[in-house]
């Protein structure tokens, strides 16, 4: 789901991997394998960030120990907090399963990523030994499934009722709560996200939208749009033929824009401002303002702009020693973003009018560098 901390990485990896299926060497389920790892990679970068950041924290501090541990160690363990509910989408503390009419359940393990399909809970973590993605289903009494190695990461609707992955061996399924039913598509596709739900699986009605060897991609039902050739990247789309894109690479980062296909033209179109996921209405659109120096990617500052005119309603730039993780609609009007700071991890919400208060954190879960909360939905 989080694709936006390094995007030159799974690019890199794509166009070799391309290149060397074109020339026979590789299988083209490798091209599945690696996007997914990629996607791993840029994860495991991103919130290892965190940790090295929270050390400069704890030895500028004047306690200076060697580190979080350190203190654990010699003081009292973490402070315990009930799992409430303060969000509108269902979320895990841990291995917690938090619904938002404040019900819990628990699960076996921690996961990176989640949906609830219907009353089951789908979850995907790494393997310690292997290192392979697997996806485990929880039912809502607790019973759990054996984990099944999966080529991908999850894809979803907004609602998460309605997944999309790359099971072992590059075949792509769609899953809602009637079941699972195969996709008609490249074992090379990487998907981006469904349109549909909550059975357009069964009734094989869900549009399902991505790329093939990194080339834009719709598949199922005809919308009646097409994506332009001078988009290099999908990564949202609209039943109304809104597309949230990417047009071209600079030596600063990229650049794009929404495009709206009924217009037939781009409705705004720069470098400051990355548009990535539309809110329920298209009214607006989540963002992401990223340069790129010397070092690599600069923390990202997430915005919601107003999709028709990219005007910036809203902005989260983080501060001295905050890092962040992922972000994702809660509603149509708040953008929830998880973010790590010295004292653990928080989740902020920023609403469209600009005001961005803490919804849920901290909570020290242990590791600087495992993300506390997993936000089920659409995250970045």
């Amino acid at each position: 789901m989080s694709e936006q901390w390094e995007p030159g990485l799974t690019r890199e990896l794509r166009d070799t991997l391309v290149r060397h299926a074109e020339e026979g060497s590789v299988r083209p389920t490798d091209l599945v394998t690696v996007q997914g790892r990629a996607q791993r990679i840029r994860r495991n970068r991103r919130v290892a960030v965190a940790g090295g950041l929270a050390a400069v924290v704890v030895v500028a501090a004047p306690l200076a120990v060697a580190g979080l541990d350190a203190l654990r160690a010699d003081g009292p363990p973490p402070v315990t907090i009930t799992p409430h509910s303060e969000l509108k989408v269902p979320y895990a503390r841990g291995t917690t399963l938090v619904l938002p009419d404040g019900s819990v359940r628990e699960l076996p393990q921690k996961f990176q990523e989640g949906a609830l399909v219907g009353e089951d809970f789908f979850g995907v973590a790494g393997d310690e030994g292997s290192g392979e993605l697997q996806l485990t289903r929880v039912d809502a009494s607790g019973g759990a499934t054996d984990p099944e190695i999966v080529w991908s990461d999850l894809a979803s609707n907004q609602e998460s009722s309605v997944l999309v992955y790359a099971k072992e061996g590059g075949q792509q399924v769609l899953r809602d709560r009637g079941g699972e039913v195969d996709l008609e598509a490249p074992k090379t596709f990487s998907a981006r996200g469904v349109l549909g739900g909550p059975d357009c699986a069964a009734h094989r009605d869900c549009v399902v939208f991505g790329s093939t060897n990194g080339v834009p991609a719709i598949l199922g039902p005809d919308l009646g749009v097409e994506v332009p050739s001078q988009v290099s990247r999908l990564d949202d789309l609209t039943r109304s033929g809104l597309m949230a894109v990417e047009t071209k690479q600079t030596a600063t980062g990229p650049c794009g824009g929404v495009y709206d296909a009924a217009a037939g033209a781009m409705r705004f179109e720069g470098c400051q401002w990355i548009p990535t996921r539309f809110s329920s209405d298209g009214a607006h659109v989540v963002a992401q303002q990223q340069t790129y120096g010397n070092l690599g990617p600069s923390q990202p500052t997430v915005g919601i702009l107003d999709s028709t005119t990219g005007k910036v309603l809203a902005s989260y730039e983080p501060q001295k020693h905050e890092v962040v993780a992922t972000w994702m609609w809660e509603d149509a009007s708040h953008v929830l973003i998880q973010l790590h700071r010295a004292d653990g991890w928080y989740v902020l919400r920023m609403g469209v009018g600009g005001t961005t208060t803490s919804a849920l954190g901290p909570f020290d879960n242990g590791s600087d560098t495992i993300a506390g909360y997993t936000l089920l939905g659409q995250t970045m």
